[in-house]
């Protein structure tokens, strides 16, 4: 027994030393060092993942519950000159109301809140009880959020949309079995392409599933204490996984990959069932036969099936989308630029892009979501490749965790419009003079005005590309910021931004928040896939469309500068992630074309609409796609090519009417179960393009829509939408 508790101990330091290599790499002080876990306190922050923040697991509030009280909980301590330092202290809150026992349904999010009532059937103004917490938990964390993945592994799958809501059809899980699946998702001979095209609709007839049911028996007959040990890895790399992850509604993405270590397990089971096959037909025919019989039979049944199923969804060959991509983002910057992002998305590959392959290195990246960190905020003022530092104008000190990282907007009334590195250095001042005390009677750093401005030398922003000489360069950038609150990441990008403007060229990522471009958005220009900050007022008024257009740079970038990593080639594996930023691009593109019409630039217009069609794939997934092709389609009928305008807009109305024909075969109560075939939007559509080719005298199509509408509205009991 000694002799195993010092194995289990040895066993346990060998693994924990891995870790020893994120402390070494964070002393080495690398250019990407998120969290700079180079000390205790930060290395035990990282392990606990606490940028996570913290959820209830054996005790607390439903999501219904109001905060009666707050008081100081933990200490959170920082890394000081010469020792740990006190930073705050984590807020602790008290809930009124009902608590309970494993709440599952506590999180006072306002979307949450919603989907917890839609998803329980919780009226509103209604009270949650603990029936609710178990269904909860029973039919989302652990139907919805494991077994629908673990029945994509070794059942089969609709497609690789987001599931949002149980009963969706988008994300969820099938086996090809027709009365299985009827039963569960409705008609599936009716299916609309954007589903039965989908890569990731896999048919996998439940056989992966029942041989692994095969393996577990003939494990347990034969080894009931190996089974128990599998079934430990099984279920604590699945189930106690959900236990302890306590999801909420409306994840960012899929989390299957969270349980890949449960679905290696029962993959043990499925080799097994091998074996479980070979001894039953072993009692009925020869040995050796049976042994070979039983391996031909189930690998058909499972591996070649999965491979002839799954293999489209999984290929990466030929797909460089992600690598150009980013690529194409550096490419938008000018030289030296600074390019502030904000998600994973549009961050990560940026910044592979640099680092392994060395595309662009004199541009800065900024994170934004990482900015509300001291440790970020110094790795900024660091020269990182060819990029020199980030001018950040406050010391270190100014900014160090629980310092400023929120400083509230007090109006003084304060006439016009302030320097906005003034108001930087009002707020970084330490003086009592530029505080004001609280209702908890401590002294705060506080933002006196909401009005900012930076002065703007005319020669030196045409100099730095920010305009052109015909541009009409205003004298100062001025604007309002409505925020009853800045926030560190706010406060340290306007620092950034102060110090940095005309100096540095500044973007910000086509894909970021509105909230993070700091209401700047009338002086934003599209260069491409980041929008830069100039001296120019722009008017834009269409909600479709980021920023104006300096048309010869995006010409530029679009036409012959960009690339799309194999988009163009039609044979790549497009995931969801990459289906939703090819909106963004084909608005890009539509930006440009727009601009180009106006300008009666007609050729221009055409060939880029061209270029748009070659290179990026027409791939509906949501209804949003289909509004800006259409605004694409009716861009061809004005420059008078009419057959591609019925090309564009024949394949728009194809993809409408391949929903609604869905929709209608369908009772009432199914035509609900997807958020992203909306039966009234796709008649709001169809109706729009039957109106716009019939605008453009498109007799003979504009005949067949308003037949087709007149059909649907006939099938859906609804009259036909009216200008």
């Amino acid at each position: 027994m000694l002799n195993t508790a010092l194995l289990c101990l040895t066993y346990i330091i060998i693994g924990y030393s891995s870790y020893a290599m994120i402390v070494i790499r964070a002393k080495a002080d690398p250019h990407l060092n998120n969290s700079d876990p180079d000390n205790a306190i930060n290395l035990l922050s990282y392990l606990n993942r606490e940028q996570y923040g913290d959820r209830p697991l054996i005790y607390g509030q439903y999501f219904d519950s109001e905060i009666t009280a707050s008081e100081d909980g933990d200490k959170i301590y920082r890394k000081g000159k010469e020792k740990y330092e006190v930073a705050g202290y984590k807020p602790e809150y008290t809930y009124g109301g009902t608590k309970t026992l494993f709440p599952r349904i506590y999180s006072s999010q306002d979307n949450h809140v919603s989907l917890y009532r839609t998803w329980l059937n919780i009226p509103e103004g209604a009270t949650a009880d603990f029936g609710d917490n178990m269904r909860f938990f029973v039919e989302y964390q652990i139907n919805y959020m494991y077994l629908r993945y673990f029945m994509w592994n070794f059942a089969g799958r609709v497609n690789d949309e987001q599931g949002i809501i149980q009963g969706q059809i988008d994300g969820n899980w099938m086996s090809g079995i027709r009365f299985l699946d009827e039963a569960r998702l409705g008609n599936m001979d009716e299916l609309p392409d954007s589903i039965s095209e989908n890569a990731a609709h896999n048919k996998l007839y439940l056989l992966p599933l029942l041989l692994g049911i095969v393996g577990l028996l003939y494990q347990y007959k034969a080894d009931r204490k190996d089974t128990l040990v599998v079934f430990l890895l099984f279920f604590f790399t699945g189930l106690a996984v959900v236990l302890y992850l306590n999801q909420t509604p409306i994840q960012p993405r899929e989390r299957d990959y969270a349980y890949a270590g449960s679905f290696y397990a029962f993959c043990i089971w499925i080799g097994l069932g091998v074996m479980g096959i070979s001894q039953f037909l072993a009692k009925k025919i020869n040995l050796k036969v049976s042994a070979i019989l039983s391996t031909l039979i189930c690998l058909l049944a499972v591996p070649v099936l999965m491979a002839s199923q799954e293999w489209d969804d999984h290929d990466r060959s030929g797909r460089y989308v992600v690598r150009d991509i980013a690529a194409n983002y550096l490419n938008s910057v000018a030289p030296n630029g600074i390019i502030f992002t904000y998600g994973d998305n549009d961050t990560y590959p940026l910044w592979y892009a640099q680092e392994v392959e060395y595309i662009r290195p004199d541009v800065r990246v900024i994170n934004l979501s990482l900015l509300g960190t001291d440790w970020y905020g110094r790795q900024m003022k660091d020269k990182m490749n060819e990029s020199p530092p980030v001018p950040i104008s406050w010391e270190n000190d100014k900014f160090v965790a629980g310092v400023r990282d929120a400083v509230p907007f007090f109006d003084r009334n304060i006439e016009g419009y302030t320097n906005l590195d003034q108001v930087i250095s009002f707020v970084g001042s330490d003086s009592r003079e530029a505080q004001v005390q609280l209702s908890n009677q401590e002294y705060s750093n506080y933002v006196p005005t909401n009005r900012f401005q930076i002065p703007v030398d005319r020669e030196t922003a045409i100099e730095s590309g920010a305009a052109t000489p015909a541009d009409s360069i205003v004298d100062a950038v001025r604007w309002a910021l409505n925020r009853s609150a800045f926030y560190k990441n706010d406060l340290l990008q306007l620092d950034i931004i102060a110090n940095s403007l005309w100096e540095r060229p500044v973007y910000f990522a086509s894909t970021i928040p509105g909230r993070n471009m700091l209401g700047l958005d009338p002086y934003l220009r599209n260069d491409g896939l980041a929008l830069r900050i100039t001296p120019v007022v722009y008017n834009n008024t269409d909600p479709y469309l980021q920023g104006s257009v300096n048309d010869s740079i995006l010409y530029d970038n679009l036409m012959n500068k960009f690339t799309w990593g194999g988009l163009e080639s039609g044979d790549i594996y497009i995931d969801p992630e990459t289906r939703r930023m090819l909106g963004y691009f084909r608005l890009t593109f539509n930006q440009l074309a727009d601009t180009l019409y106006k300008q009666g630039k007609i050729d221009s217009c055409v060939k880029v609409i061209d270029r748009m069609d070659e290179v990026l794939p027409d791939i509906y997934s949501d209804m949003g796609y289909v509004q800006r092709d259409m605004l694409m389609a009716e861009l061809y009928y004005k420059c008078e090519q009419p057959e591609k305008g019925d090309k564009m807009m024949t394949d728009i109305t194809g993809y409408l009417e391949d929903q609604l024909d869905y929709f209608a075969s369908l009772d009432a109560g199914r035509r609900q179960i997807s958020f992203r075939m909306d039966l009234q939007n796709s008649i709001t559509l169809l109706f729009q393009s039957s109106e716009t080719v019939q605008r453009y005298q498109r007799t003979e199509l504009a005949a067949e829509l308003k037949e087709k509408l007149a059909s649907y509205a006939s099938i859906f009991g609804m009259q036909e939408p009216v200008e």
